[in-house]
């Protein structure tokens, strides 16, 4: 009988501390259920951050290509501007070369003109002079 009391005795004891062992390990999975279950809020946390980044990342790519696109537009617009500027400004060039050619061509017949008259205007002085002096010599 003292045979079967110890042994009742020890498996009391063996149970009681299977308890304690069973509810520690019981509370230790609650305790890694709890921190499961944050590390999974946090997951989906992160998870939510990460594609909030890849929508704002996108968003900020096509309006970067806009202002690139944009920009090249106006490069475009300034370049044509330009363009259009220089045959202007060629074309008024030209139209001046060729002005000052005709003023220069104008001025040099207007100088023979000039000329021409000059020298008949002094060989009539000239035939005037003698027919004066032909007129007192009679």
């Amino acid at each position: 009988y003292l045979l079967q009391s110890r042994q009742l005795v020890e498996l009391q004891a063996l149970s009681k501390t299977l308890e304690i062992e069973r509810s520690s390990l019981s509370e230790q999975v609650q305790s890694l259920q709890e921190e499961l279950g944050l590390a999974r809020e946090e997951q989906h946390s992160l998870h939510q951050q990460v594609e909030q980044g890849h929508r704002e990342a996108g968003s900020l790519r096509r309006k970067l290509e806009e202002v690139e696109e944009k920009h090249q537009m106006n490069i475009s617009e300034v370049k044509m501007e330009h363009l259009h500027r220089c045959h202007e400004l060629e074309a008024a060039a030209e139209r001046a070369v060729a002005e000052q050619q005709a003023c220069h061509a104008q001025l040099e017949s207007l100088q023979k003109t000039l000329a021409d008259q000059q020298a008949l205007l002094a060989n009539k002085e000239r035939d005037l002079e003698q027919r004066v002096a032909a007129a007192r010599g009679k």
